[in-house]
């Protein structure tokens, strides 16, 4: 590649500024989002500062986080003052800050190049899960810092076999931070030299950092993996299907993240291996684990920086599409894909059916049609841009292929001028073309549009907690589905009966028909807890039980239908339910 082309993507701090007022643009747009299971670790965080231990209830050693480190670092804050649910999202959005400046850094030793990773910013700023989660106040851009750093020093150590120290402690970080974190020894593994030091300062290294946890874990909570793992572990091949969804709906809202895996080879092979493992092993975890039924893909999100690198890596090898006889038939298809989808997208809901009975989904298909519908039409949009660009390409080269030249000296230097003003052209129609291929799904999708507002459990989380804590006495307890913002607000003892912060129901068996993480229940060990009030359903309560396992089984029992009598509130804009206990209803303070 010439330096002339090069120089259209190489400017490094102009991109990567651009980079940053991106992000801090969707942060604001997304700026409302907030999501339940990051009050988990808020109370877990509160309770250290306030010398109880990282545990959600007082005496009861259950490690109800799945994020240990940073629940420590949000304790540590606490004691210093700084109220968790106010301190968070601001570490988060920080974190989201740095992955941008490392994917800049991963582009440019990846492709050997100081001055690139300028594009690679800004494809990772303008994915919009980037932004939701750098409002959450969850772990999630941590971790993916976190890999961002471990891959950016193994991009220079494995392809030389030499250190394997800074890669292993690295990696021992990442397991620590995320249980799912040791499965990213395997790109470095699918990489690594064949030198045996090499492998044995690695494994020293994650375990220098990793042992302590573990150890930690073991003694005071008597437990090797942390309780959200029992409780979402879901035996059998039962959770591919759902994780396939998932992970299918991912790759075709953002279908930039294809381009990305067409640019990798451009890349050294240890280095191209590495950046793949990354991705594969990102993917292949979400696939196992189910997905999860919250929107933003933030399973998917730690290999973003890995895929921007190789959407950089794509626009380098661009021009070769052009010399495709074939692009022009494929373009072709994509508009006519596209114009179908956006004019009639409801002809493929019968076909859609089928597939979504794979998914854990509470009512029928049929309840999703509207959604469904939009989501089409998002990919119908999506397919006229990337069809009307390769037809654009295929033009351009047909055009200055024809283009009449006086004499053949001049014809030459015209063709190469040409040629070099065409590279320019097309490497940035291509590069704008591609952020807003990576920009519209934010707008268009409609489990993106979700994240513009709280979480519905936070929405009412929050009212409702305070409400019990100030009508109740801090010895009542709860009995309740929503582990997050309910009893952070509420500062009450807590039984979660979804299993998340509760050891015994965490290792019931699954009844796969729920969500995914909403599996497990035992009705007959909440009730044998005496509990004082039950709220079932969601926050806001329920009347009737949800088809959650433990709403059932407690609905059934006849201490149940003796012992609890339903009480309704009304706060602000919605009314309260819960069941209160006859023999012993606290008095409201």
């Amino acid at each position: 590649m010439t330096r002339k082309r090069r120089d259209v993507l190489a400017h490094r701090d102009l991109y990567s500024f651009a980079a940053i007022v991106l992000l801090c643009v969707q942060v604001v747009v997304f700026r409302r989002f907030r999501i339940d299971d990051a009050f988990i670790a808020y109370r877990h965080a509160r309770h250290l500062a306030e010398g109880l231990g990282p545990v959600m209830n007082a005496g009861e050693r259950v490690e109800g986080v799945s994020n240990l480190p940073w629940t420590a670092l949000l304790g540590l804050l606490a004691a210093l003052g700084l109220e968790p649910h106010a301190v968070a999202p601001v570490l988060s959005f920080l974190c989201g800050l740095a992955v941008v400046g490392l994917t800049a850094a991963l582009a440019a030793r990846a492709l050997e190049d100081r001055r690139a990773g300028g594009p690679a910013a800004l494809f990772v700023a303008a994915a919009a899960p980037l932004a939701v989660w750098s409002v959450s106040g969850m772990e999630t851009l941590a971790f993916t810092a976190l890999l961002a750093t471990l891959f950016f020093g193994a991009l220079e150590e494995v392809p030389q076999g030499r250190g394997g120290w800074r890669a292993g402690m690295l990696l021992g970080g990442v397991a620590a931070l995320r249980p799912e974190g040791i499965a990213y020894a395997f790109p470095l593994f699918l990489a690594a030299p064949a030198a045996r030091r090499w492998w044995v300062r690695l494994v020293f290294g994650a375990a220098l950092v990793l042992a302590p946890f573990v150890l930690f874990r073991w003694l005071y909570y008597g437990d090797w993996l942390p309780n959200p793992v029992h409780a979402k572990l879901s035996p059998g091949t039962e959770a591919l299907a759902s994780g396939l969804l998932y992970v299918t709906k991912g790759a075709l809202t953002f279908p930039w993240l294809w381009f990305a895996l067409f640019g990798l080879p451009l890349c050294s092979a240890p280095r191209a291996r590495l950046l793949a493992g990354w991705i594969a092993t990102t993917f292949l975890v979400a696939l196992v684990s189910g997905g999860e039924r919250f929107p933003g893909y933030r399973l998917l999100l730690p290999a973003w920086p890995a895929l921007a690198v190789g959407a950089e890596t794509g626009l380098r090898r661009l021009q070769l599409l052009a010399h495709r006889k074939n692009l022009r038939l494929a373009s072709a298809l994509l508009l006519l894909v596209g114009v179908w989808l956006l004019v009639a997208p409801r002809t493929l809901l019968p076909l859609m059916a089928g597939a979504l009975r794979w998914a854990r989904l509470q009512e029928a298909p049929a309840a999703h049609a509207v959604r469904l519908v939009a989501e089409m039409r998002a990919l119908g949009a999506l397919a006229l841009g990337l069809g009307g660009a390769g037809l654009w390409l295929r033009w351009r080269r047909h055009v200055l292929a024809e283009k009449p030249g006086a004499m053949e000296s001049e014809v030459r230097g015209q063709k190469a001028a040409q040629g070099h003003l065409a590279a320019r052209r097309t490497l940035q129609a291509a590069l704008v073309g591609a952020l807003l291929l990576t920009l519209l799904p934010g707008w268009l999708d409609p489990s993106l549009r979700l994240c513009r507002v709280p979480d519905p459990a936070v929405r009412f989380g929050q009212p409702v907690g305070e409400y019990l804590r100030r009508t109740f006495p801090p010895a009542t307890t709860v009995a309740t589905n929503c582990a997050g913002s309910l009893p952070y607000f509420a500062e009450l003892p807590v039984i979660d009966m979804l299993g998340l912060t509760d050891a015994h129901i965490a290792r019931v068996r699954p009844d796969q028909r729920q969500w995914i993480g909403h599996e497990k229940g035992d009705g007959a060990y909440v009730l044998s807890r005496h509990p004082d009030l039950i709220v079932l359903g969601g926050p806001q309560g329920s009347a009737t039980p949800w088809p959650f396992p433990g709403d059932q089984q407690i609905v059934a029992a006849a201490e149940f239908q003796r012992d609890y009598t339903l009480q309704r509130v009304v706060l602000q804009d919605f009314e309260f339910l819960y069941y209160a206990r006859h023999a012993s209803v606290p008095a409201p303070r």
